[in-house]
């Protein structure tokens, strides 16, 4: 151990507002599928408006 560091296991969390359930985000899920495709298909000056917005919220 060079600089002494110890791998230690990371736990994340969610906060949900509301306690609610964590959004899923699996790729294979058709609502977040569906979503992406949308996204996909955005003119780009809407996606370059929409996405600083949207960003925010993410995390």
């Amino acid at each position: 151990m060079l600089w002494g560091f110890e791998p230690q296991p990371l736990t994340y969390g969610f906060f949900v507002p509301g306690g609610g359930r964590p959004p899923e985000v699996n790729p294979l899920n058709p609502k977040y599928r569906l979503f992406v495709e949308g996204w996909k298909r955005l003119p780009r000056a809407v996606a370059d408006r929409l996405g600083p917005l949207l960003s925010r919220h993410l995390g």
